[in-house]
Formats: C-alpha cells, sequence, structure tokens
C-alpha cells in the first residue's frame, strides 16, 4: 500500500543517491511553483550534492560575479566578506584561486519562495559553509557556518 506522491518518490530517490541534477531541480522548482506540496525538509537534513558538472558552472558563475580575471575583489559590494568569498576559492588579492574539487562542492539545500502574489522558489545552495540563493542574478547569503579546520 505505497500510494506516496509521485513527486516524493523523486524526493526520496534523489536523497537516497545523495546527488541531484539540474532538471531535477527545475521540475521540483517548476511543481512548486504549479502549488504542489513537496516536503523540502529531507534535502535539509540530508547531503544531496549538484552533480559535477552543475557545480562546476555554479563555481563559475559564483567567481565571475565576485571575482576579476586577475583574481581581484569586483568592487561591486554583493554583502559576501573575504571569509565567505574563501568559500569559492578566494585567496586574497591577486592571489591564485584555490583549486577547488567539485565533486560534493555544492549542498543543494531546498528552496527559497520569493513574492506572494506569483510565487517564485528559487535553489538554495551551500558551498563550504556559505548558504546562498540567486535573485536578479545576485547571490544572497542566507546564512554562514565557516569552520576552522585548525580549531
Amino acid at each position: 500500500m505505497n500510494n506516496m506522491n509521485p513527486i516524493q518518490k523523486l524526493v526520496d530517490g534523489i536523497v537516497k543517491i545523495g546527488i541531484i541534477t539540474k532538471s531535477e531541480i527545475n521540475f521540483l522548482r517548476g511543481n512548486l511553483e504549479k502549488g504542489e506540496f513537496v516536503d523540502l525538509s529531507r534535502f535539509i537534513q540530508s547531503n544531496v550534492y549538484l552533480t559535477i558538472d552543475h557545480a562546476s558552472e555554479e563555481l563559475d558563475r559564483l567567481r565571475n560575479v565576485f571575482i576579476t580575471k586577475h583574481n581581484y575583489k569586483r568592487y561591486r559590494d554583493y554583502g559576501w566578506t573575504e571569509d565567505e568569498l574563501r568559500a569559492i576559492g578566494y585567496n586574497g588579492e591577486g592571489n591564485p584561486l584555490i583549486n577547488l574539487e567539485c565533486r560534493d562542492l555544492i549542498k543543494f539545500c531546498g528552496f527559497k519562495k520569493i513574492g506572494d502574489h506569483i510565487p517564485d522558489y528559487l535553489p538554495i545552495y551551500n558551498i563550504n559553509g556559505v548558504a546562498y540563493f540567486t535573485a536578479n542574478r545576485e547571490p544572497l547569503i542566507l546564512f554562514h557556518t565557516i569552520f576552522n579546520a585548525y580549531q
């Protein structure tokens, strides 16, 4: 008597595997925007990562927003501190970026609902302890937990 919602079955499968594709994110987002109920708490409680290709795209996008091709911070203030920029490999003005392995780099944490009349659901990602979503092409921080590995 397994009468589980097919969307919830998909969520359970994603959580079990631990990897989510870009198309699965878009599918879930579309269903949320149509008013379907999806229990997103499973993503918060689990380690579900973007595919390597999607994580690489997202890392490149973040770096292009925040850092020039010569590894200087862009002047526009998006509210990310130097600690938070280190999450994307920033290593100080003009220094080479830290090489980040894209496997298990960016976690998918669910969606942030924007707007009341016409809801829009934006994916929430977590890269090295910095949880963010992107609105109007601006990565906005929800929270961060930067851990010092040497403590």
